[in-house]
C-alpha cells in the first residue's frame, strides 16, 4: 500500500512541476508579446509626433541671423 502512495505522490509532484512550468512559459510569452506591442505604439507615436511637427520656415538667401539685426 505504501508503493501507492509513493507513486501518487511523484506524479502530482510532477503534475506540479509540469503545470507550474506551463504557466511560467505562458507568462514569459505574454510579456514578450506585451513588450513588442509597446515598442510598435512608440514608434507609431514618434511617426504621429514627426508628422505633425512643423519644419522651421527656411531661413531666405542662407541667413542665420535675425532680420533686423546688423551685419
Amino acid at each position: 500500500m505504501p508503493g501507492i502512495f509513493l507513486a501518487l505522490t511523484v506524479v502530482s509532484a510532477l503534475s506540479f512541476t509540469l503545470a507550474l512550468g506551463w504557466v511560467i512559459l505562458q507568462w514569459a510569452r505574454a510579456d514578450r508579446e506585451a513588450e513588442r506591442a509597446e515598442r510598435e505604439l512608440n514608434e507609431q507615436l514618434k511617426r504621429i509626433h514627426e508628422s505633425r511637427t512643423p519644419e522651421p520656415p527656411a531661413s531666405p538667401a542662407g541667413r542665420t541671423e535675425p532680420a533686423g539685426a546688423e551685419v
